[in-house]
């Protein structure tokens, strides 16, 4: 409680633990002494002679100082007596501690801004289908991948459907619909999407469902990443693979990939044929080479091989005999990089 001067009166063990006082050193005191110097101005100039006008705030936030120096966040709510005169003559405060909560919003701020770039850089929106109202959320940067004003634009059925790619509407309406009968909780899509500028986009729609105790769908919430750039690199070394297969079938050379790291090795279709075999006869196995070269070859061939290998020399060029598969020895001219 205060007087008329806004001197405290008294206060209650509580206050007197939150601050760190005692109470021969708050009696006598105004109570603005213990606020920051910021809320004290606004207490001053706000707050006070709104509390003399009309006799009580509510909630009202300020900042006080314990006597160590620590700041804590304060709601101040106050209801004043007054004389026939109508003056303030006697108040009663009570103050919240919310120093804690006010950490937690700060926090959750710092969270949700942090979440919220880390969706932008990483073209990452957020969505949400309610199945009961058939009513669907879509965060503005889900909109900004679509391509969509959030100010402009209503996230509905009828919207996804429009910015879908025509040749996968089909097939991601099947699959979501196929999710929802066999009561999947996981859903896994991905599509085109074409923005109102012609620029397409491959997007991945990573969602979890739940079902009530029916089993009847109640919502499907996830995220939609842009793969745009995977599908691109996917696309390029499809092709990559078959202007190297057409090239390789096209060729007489034998071509072989050894890979030093996995022991995997790979023997091209015109390698095979060169000693009578199609493609699917022979393994990929460093064994075939073994089984195939002349014994009197192997031993030198190897040791330049290791050679090559251990950086001993810059090329490798050797001939030996291979057995065809109809029994006579084939002359090989095997040329190496490492």
């Amino acid at each position: 409680s205060m007087d008329k001067d806004g001197r405290i009166q008294n206060v209650s063990k509580r206050w007197l633990e939150k601050l760190g006082y005692e109470m021969d050193e708050v009696i006598g005191h105004k109570s603005t002494e213990f606020l920051t110097d910021k809320s004290r101005q606004i207490a001053v100039e706000q707050y006070m002679p709104k509390f003399m006008k009309e006799g009580f705030i509510d909630n009202v936030p300020y900042q006080y100082l314990t006597k160590g120096g620590d700041v804590l966040d304060i709601l101040l709510s106050a209801i004043s007596e007054k004389d026939k005169n109508g003056n303030v003559k006697l108040s009663l405060a009570v103050l919240e501690d919310i120093t804690e909560r006010k950490l937690a919003e700060e926090l959750l701020k710092e969270n949700e801004a942090q979440l919220k770039f880390a969706q932008q850089s990483a073209g990452v929106g957020l969505w949400n289908i309610n199945y009961k109202t058939n009513e669907l959320f879509w965060s503005p940067e889900l909109f900004n991948l679509f391509g969509l004003n959030s100010e402009h634009t209503i996230a509905t059925h009828d919207t996804w459907d429009k910015l879908m790619h025509p040749d996968d509407i089909a097939s991601a309406h099947e699959k979501l619909n196929k999710s929802k009968i066999e009561k999947q909780t996981q859903l896994n899509i991905e599509y085109r999407v074409v923005h109102p500028n012609g620029k397409i986009l491959w997007i991945n729609a990573i969602g979890n469902a739940s079902y009530d105790d029916d089993g009847t769908p109640i919502r499907n919430a996830g995220i939609c990443i842009d793969i745009t750039e995977r599908k691109l690199a996917e696309e390029s070394l499809r092709k990559s693979e078959a202007r190297f297969k057409l090239a390789m079938a096209a060729t007489k050379d034998g071509l072989y990939d050894w890979n030093l790291e996995t022991n995997e090795i790979y023997y091209s279709p015109g390698w095979k044929s060169m000693l009578g075999y199609t493609d699917d006869e022979l393994p990929n196995d460093f064994s075939v080479w073994e089984k195939l070269t002349d014994p009197n070859d192997i031993d030198r061939t190897w040791k330049m091989q290791q050679e090559l290998i251990h950086k001993q020399r810059d090329h490798f060029e050797i001939e030996f005999k291979m057995k065809h598969k109809d029994g006579h020895w084939v002359d090989i001219l095997s040329r190496a990089n490492a």
